[in-house]
């Protein structure tokens, strides 16, 4: 290709990834940065700390129901016209959150963030597909994986900056410049992508969005992370039933339904895509073991201050973000196949490593092994990612890649629930390892999963 040809190309290209990527940082950034003003949210609003965790807790569910319904909207009604209305709503939700005078408008403010954030992931993985060429699509998946990465990163960086400038408020203020900037981008430098054709009459909104189907989603997530959430404290038993009837009525509906929420026919057929979701939730199982736990033994065991713990665990997500560049090389040249097989041994040797962790270990060796931990993030992130995009039909992409994040969801409160657990009695060196050999055998059959398929004769490509 000349050489003004192909900057004209590089230019094209990344006209279409930044905007995709800033959109998509806002989801992770969100997530991880409210993290650092429970505290005073707790003070303004006069509510216990139990409750001020619903802005967390809130947050996540919305999320996780809210990926795959806006992947869904994305592949019927445009990704780019649904990407453009997250963005819309994360900036309202930036100028309703400061202003709120009651903690139920301020959960109304972060579910609303939640769902606008949610549009990102989805609609940027379906207008890569739609718009690069297919040797560009594996770089435009690690432009988007490593802003997921920087996005968890940065968060608690970024989130005390602000709250140290302008209270809790700033964390929903910088939502609007980002936010606008991300859907102005995307406006006037990406075309449109043509929706898919359907015979017959076209169904009409509310019909497309298969309200019930949403609702009996929502409610079997909810009954199940109400379930694993009550674990640690003394499981509530009856919510297994609960979750068994809402999972069952949502089968059920979408299996009926003229235009269902959730194709189910489709993933119990797709057995490849539905390997990539067990793998990516439990990887993150795994994942979140370290860096939800590694905190709070800092805190506790070896009396750091949260400042401190919070560059500490800098390099456990910063490594992941500037692997990822690395890790794209490596899959292209050795295939996801390989990769996930090293990425969940790195996830083993570094949970191996949480085991010298004890009273007197220097703390050099904490962070070491936090960034030996991130280089499996790359690894298996970005090797899932692109195994999920290359098995999801074309038509499905968006809902594809919304359940895709459902999957980190479901694995980080899992975690969260083994941590629960963990340190029920206490949180010491001895429970941290504990919760390092859970991680160090997840990771393990992880290993076992894809030396399996590899020996069951998947594509050296693959």
């Amino acid at each position: 290709m000349p050489r003004r040809g192909r900057a004209a190309g590089d230019a094209s290209r990344w006209s279409l990834l930044l905007p995709l990527a800033l959109g998509t940082v806002l989801n992770p950034l969100n997530s991880s940065m409210i993290s650092v003003a429970l505290v005073l949210l707790a003070l303004d609003f006069d509510v216990s700390t139990t409750h001020v965790t619903l802005v967390v807790s809130s947050f996540y569910l919305a999320a996780a129901v809210g990926q795959p319904l806006m992947g869904g909207l994305g592949d019927r009604l445009g990704p780019r016209r649904v990407f453009i209305a997250g963005m819309t709503m994360v900036v309202v939700s930036g100028v309703v959150g400061p202003f709120s005078q009651g903690f139920g408008l301020l959960l109304a403010a972060r579910v609303l963030q939640a769902i606008g954030t949610s549009t990102a992931f989805p609609s940027a993985v379906a207008l890569i597909r739609a718009r690069s060429r297919p040797e560009d699509v594996q770089s435009g998946m690690s432009a988007i994986a490593m802003a997921n990465s920087l996005g968890a990163a940065l968060g608690p960086i970024i989130g005390g900056v602000a709250v140290a400038v302008g209270g809790w408020q700033a964390l929903f203020w910088v939502n609007i410049p980002l936010g606008l900037a991300a859907a102005l981008a995307v406006l006037f430098f990406i075309a449109p992508v043509g929706r898919p054709t359907r015979s017959g009459p076209r169904p009409s909104l509310l019909r497309m969005l298969d309200p019930l189907g949403v609702l009996l989603f929502a409610c079997t997530v909810l009954s199940l992370l109400m379930l694993m959430l009550s674990i640690p404290t003394g499981t509530q038993w009856w919510l297994v039933p609960a979750t068994a009837i809402a999972a069952a009525a949502f089968l059920w509906r979408e299996l009926r339904a003229p235009s269902p929420f959730l194709d189910v026919r489709m993933l119990t057929r797709n057995r490849p895509l539905m390997g990539v979701y067990v793998q990516f939730a439990v990887f993150n199982f795994a994942y979140y073991g370290a860096f939800y736990g590694v905190p709070q033994w800092l805190e506790v065991v070896r009396g750091q201050t949260p400042a401190l713990v919070g560059l500490f665990m800098l390099p456990l997500a910063a490594i992941g973000a500037i692997a990822t560049p690395l890790a794209s090389r490596l899959i292209r040249r050795f295939g996801t196949g390989r990769m996930l097989i090293l990425g969940a041994s790195l996830l083993v040797a570094g949970s191996a490593a949480l085991l010298l962790f004890d009273d007197a270990s220097p703390l050099w060796v904490v962070v070491a092994a936090l960034a030996m931990l991130g280089l499996p993030y790359a690894l298996c992130n970005l090797a899932l990612q692109l195994r999920m995009n290359g098995s999801a039909p074309k038509e499905a992409a968006g809902i594809a890649a919304g359940l895709f994040q459902t999957s980190r969801y479901l694995g980080a409160i899992l975690s969260t629930s083994m941590l629960g657990l963990a340190f029920a009695h206490g949180i010491g060196s001895a429970e941290l390892h504990g919760t390092a050999v859970t991680m160090a055998v997840l990771g393990l059959g992880l290993v076992g999963l894809n030396l399996r398929r590899r020996s069951d004769g998947a594509s050296s490509a693959d």
